[in-house]
């Protein structure tokens, strides 16, 4: 099956001077692109891909602040980066600081260059970041059906261009490095599949206290919202450790703010009722 990047392009107007600007700063030495043109001498998606003209963008949205990323893809993502280490830290909701340090930035990087690889193009929808004080989405076009694409790469071409510039390792372990970034601090970060979407949500870090007192308010907020909650459903919806769900139901629970029917993997917890509002 033909890749979406080896099509001809709409658009055969092409300049590539971001592009060239980029991979000689990325490189340090001469790149060689040879497949931008098909046999007949035109330019490919790929090609559009990597151009001036790229009608795809990196949108970031953080509180009181908006922008849209142009150019090639490869520039789009060192755009991106240097916005968020700029604008976060800076951007308010309302009385709390969204800080770039709250999100470790190996799994930035490498959410946003999945992102990059796999989304679908010819959906003609953007990348969007998304950032609030506790949580930054990266949600891309296209489902994440990587059993179903060849080597599990959407864009096989962009996510070589990817790798020679250092923004990919294309090794398989995309997934791994974000949660090992996520290491010891209580929370996991989630990969979200839907018809023709999908999205990292990377949790915020916080200290340990902010931490405690964090997953015990989501958890309370949940369990009141939804009625009861299994401790699955506390880890996957909330992005939190195993450990750090059991730690913070078994204080709930001691502190009579929840408690607990069943056992094992059927064990449901629920709002005290002399505790709701």
């Amino acid at each position: 099956m033909p890749l979406y990047e080896d099509y001809i392009s709409r658009e055969q107007e092409l300049s590539f001077h971001d592009f060239r600007e980029l991979k000689h700063c990325r490189t340090q030495r001469y790149l060689s692109i040879t497949n931008m043109k098909n046999d007949m001498g035109l330019y490919t998606n790929f090609a559009l891909m990597m151009s001036d003209q790229c009608p795809w963008h990196v949108q970031i949205h953080i509180p009181g602040f908006d922008a849209t990323m142009n150019g090639p893809l490869p520039k789009q993502m060192e755009d991106a980066m240097n916005c968020l280490s700029e604008r976060l830290g800076t951007s308010l909701q309302t009385d709390r600081i969204v800080k770039l340090s709250s999100f470790p930035r190996t799994a930035i990087m490498e959410s946003l260059a999945n992102a990059i690889i796999h989304f679908d193009p010819s959906l003609m929808r953007d990348i969007v970041i998304t950032v609030d004080e506790r949580h930054m989405v990266i949600e891309s076009p296209g489902n994440a059906v990587y059993e179903v694409i060849e080597n599990g790469l959407r864009n096989p071409k962009t996510a070589d261009i990817m790798k020679k510039m250092g923004y990919a390792k294309l090794m398989g372990i995309g997934l791994d490095s974000i949660r090992s970034s996520y290491c010891n601090s209580g929370f996991m970060p989630r990969l979200i599949r839907e018809d023709d979407t999908f999205a990292i949500h990377l949790p915020a870090i916080s200290g340990k206290e902010d931490r405690d007192e964090r997953s015990y308010k989501e958890i309370i907020e949940y369990i009141d919202t939804m009625g009861h909650a299994y401790l699955k459903d506390l880890c996957v919806s909330l992005m939190l450790s195993s450990y750090t769900a059991l730690k913070a139901v078994d204080k709930l629970q001691k502190d009579g703010e929840i408690f607990s029917m069943g056992s094992g993997s059927k064990k449901r917890y629920y709002r005290s009722k002399r505790k709701q509002k």
